[in-house]
């Protein structure tokens, strides 16, 4: 099972958390197009707490949190 996690406007649209049950594991570029609107440009990616690329490859046990830019004022 990997944890993913969604944060700001991307919890409001995906729920807060879902659990995938890939047992092969999934590269985290595969894992952003199973999820519509999750483009690298323009939102940040961390796997187990570490900003991660997406070449990066993602296991069982694994935690995907999703982070929308942030915009301040």
């Amino acid at each position: 099972m990997i944890t993913i996690g969604f944060y700001g406007r991307l919890a409001e649209r995906l729920g807060r958390q879902v659990d995938l049950d890939l047992p092969d594991g999934v590269s985290l570029s595969e894992l952003r197009a199973y999820f519509d609107g999750l483009d690298a440009d323009k939102v940040r990616a961390l796997v187990n707490d570490e900003t991660a690329l997406d070449d990066i490859w993602v296991y069982p046990g694994d935690r995907v949190d999703f982070l929308p830019p942030l915009s301040g004022g």
